[in-house]
């Protein structure tokens, strides 16, 4: 993983330099002036994993000239933070970052020395869902923009452009269930879609390999090899492998939205929105009395410390925990197994793609 840790610290470096050089184009407009700038902030403050595996997949098709791939980086970089602004906005969320979500920023502002009324209260709300949403939308164009100016004489450029596309279809596809799901279950609605609610674990899993897997990890490794001029019998490899990574790191996020540190995002915030997750299904099957229990807690808006506690509580005594720290093992296993079968990637990349697994499962938040 040391490998892993210098290459990741030099090149998140160099993301970083590059994101504070850039300057995202405006109308000039205070108002559009102000909503550009909070998309700024807000680029610059995350991790920058997506480009750093876009490099990655660089160099798994042997190619180590990184300026070639800075452009790529950066659009993913974009797209990860606007697709962010939108979840905060149908999750309510109101921490990302460790800072207020936009949605939460534009609001602030409006409401900023008043005592408002409540009717004034109800319109600076929804102006600050739907500016998120417009910033949001502006960041994913912004990304393509940089796609298309960086790339359009490379010769890869049509598959490059595709593959992107259909990494946003199946992100998106993913958010429709991540919306949907939720109120599916909490109200019996399953019928209505010629279901069955015992295929909750199945549509969890599902989503998140078309909301997780695929933007997180497929896409930017794929991209990435496409740009370096991988084989594309070696990205169906890599697409499998990251497909597993992909669903191990959203099941460890799931535990660790519960049960981690409250860095950055709201601890408890899955609780509140009644967010599907295995360790949510696996209570709902095997839990008994103590599920009832579960449900008169889990969706509550405002919860208590206490609260929280006690979903924890749930989560290890019915054994929900155990089930996805152990499911969450076999994913990574079966990541790290299929990388060893890989061919026709170089040394480095290789090396590096395993440090990224080594990293990911050490991660506390």
């Amino acid at each position: 993983m040391e490998n892993f840790l210098y290459f990741y610290k030099k090149l998140r470096m160099r993301m970083q330099q590059q994101m504070e050089a850039m300057v995202i184009p405006g109308a000039g407009h205070a108002i559009v002036a102000d909503a550009i700038q909070r998309l700024e902030e807000l680029n610059q403050g995350g991790k920058g994993l997506r480009g750093i595996l876009v490099y990655i997949g660089y160099a798994l098709a042997g190619q180590d000239k990184y300026e070639e791939a800075d452009a790529l980086a950066q659009a993913f970089e974009i797209f990860q933070t606007s697709i962010l602004v939108h979840d905060d906005v149908f999750d309510h969320a109101e921490r990302r970052r460790g800072m207020t979500t936009l949605q939460v920023q534009f609001f602030d502002r409006l409401i900023h020395g008043w005592a408002p009324d409540e009717g004034y209260m109800k319109n600076a709300r929804e102006i600050g869902n739907s500016s998120a949403v417009c910033i949001g939308d502006y960041g994913f164009y912004m990304a393509e923009q940089i796609l298309v100016e960086a790339y359009q004489d490379h010769p890869r450029f049509g598959e490059l452009l595709k593959y992107y596309h259909s990494m946003i279809m199946n992100t998106i596809q993913g958010e429709i269930l991540d919306i949907h799901l939720p109120f599916i279950e909490q109200h019996g609605l399953w019928q209505q879609y010629g279901m069955d609610e015992s295929e909750l674990i199945d549509s969890i899993l599902q989503m998140y390999h078309l909301k997780t897997s695929c933007y997180t990890i497929i896409g930017p490794v794929c991209t990435g090899m496409l740009l370096g001029g991988a084989s594309q019998e070696t990205i169906l490899q890599v697409e499998n492998l990251a497909d597993d990574l992909g669903i191990a790191f959203q099941l460890q996020d799931d535990v660790l939205g519960v049960f981690g540190d409250a860095i950055g995002k709201d601890i408890g915030s899955d609780i509140s929105e009644f967010k599907q997750t295995v360790l949510y299904a696996y209570v709902r099957k095997n839990g008994g009395d103590i599920y009832e229990e579960l449900l008169k807690i889990y969706g509550k808006a405002k919860l208590t410390e206490a609260e929280v506690e006690r979903v924890r509580y749930i989560f290890r005594e019915t054994g929900a925990l155990d089930y996805v720290e152990k499911m969450t093992e076999k994913y990574y296993q079966q990541a790290v197994d299929k990388l060893e079968q890989i061919r026709g990637s170089s040394k480095i990349g290789y090396e590096l793609l395993r440090g990224f697994i080594l990293y990911l499962k050490d991660r506390k938040k």
